[in-house]
């Protein structure tokens, strides 16, 4: 796979070729996946085309030139979309072990990106000058992506770096300050339940019966809000949680069982069907990760 397709190859559950990947670019209209997860940091800047964006279940008004840090793990989005508007935006992926890499394990990078979102400084409404500033820097790591040279490979991990670095500084810096807002009260709630709640049977007609909502305008509702249906999203969430679980080192048929699968072949079978890998492979690939850091 060429550097160009890889960087603007959207993988849902994070199957990544690189222990990096950039992308900057302008679609006629938001590029809609519904809400997902990666076991890699997600930093992105906005510049327009869509009005809001979720991080863990808190949706957040999005104005251009807003920088947003996702750490692994966490469910993130956007909702709602402005067809008439252009969706301009610029991203880089890490994963935490290139993450350690390029801090050379002095500042824990790790540790403070994730503090970050876990005390609600997610979003960072940074000036245009170093918005642009980070897409640059996007630009120049996706320009080099295709030389594997070791010298090439070494200047683009410094590249990489200095992107860290800009991006530390801009959360020192920057006004953090923002109100999440609920869009849809019952689709929120529902939400919020099924989050606290998918490790357990969950049907539609008793999620309907307790939120008093009819059984077709939940499901209607829910995927317009989410991008993905009840049953997906529900599903989404337990081989997440499973992902997590695997990097933690538990035992697989352990992992079946806690993340709400009936048995370990249902848990097989859905964890190949959502990330296209069996867990035993993507356990190889996390410690391969591991291994060359």
């Amino acid at each position: 796979m060429s550097a160009k397709k890889q960087a603007a190859t959207y993988s849902p559950m994070g199957r990544l070729c690189t222990d990096y990947e950039p992308y900057s670019g302008t679609s006629p209209f938001p590029g809609y996946q519904g809400f997902h997860c990666h076991d890699f940091y997600e930093f992105f800047v906005f510049f327009s085309g869509a009005p809001y964006y979720s991080i863990g279940g808190q949706i957040s008004p999005l104005t251009p030139c807003t920088l947003v840090i996702v750490p692994p793990f966490y469910m993130h989005g956007l909702v709602g979309t402005q067809a008439d508007t252009p969706y301009e935006r610029a991203w880089l992926y890490i994963t935490p072990a290139m993450m350690q890499k390029a801090s050379l394990g002095i500042p824990d990078l790790n540790q403070y990106f994730r503090n970050c979102a876990s005390t609600g400084r997610a979003y960072f409404t940074i000036r245009q000058q170093d918005a642009e500033k980070l897409r640059a820097t996007i630009l120049d790591i996706r320009e080099h992506m295709g030389d594997q040279s070791e010298v090439g490979k070494w200047q683009n991990y410094l590249r990489v770096a200095c992107f860290l670095s800009d991006v530390y500084d801009l959360t020192q810096t920057s006004d953090a300050s923002y109100k999440p807002v609920v869009l849809n009260e019952s689709i929120h709630a529902i939400l919020s339940y099924i989050n606290d709640h998918y490790q357990e049977p969950i049907s539609i007609p008793e999620l309907s019966r307790q939120f008093g909502i009819s059984p077709s305008y939940m499901t209607r509702e829910f995927t317009a809000y989410t991008g993905r249906s009840v049953y997906d999203y529900v599903l989404y969430r337990r081989i997440l949680c499973a992902k997590e679980l695997i990097c933690a080192g538990k035992p697989f048929t352990e992992i079946a069982f806690e993340c709400g699968f009936n048995d370990y072949s249902c848990f097989l079978r859905a964890f190949q069907k959502l990330t296209g890998q069996s867990p035993s492979a993507y356990k190889k690939y996390i410690k391969s990760i591991e291994n060359i850091t």
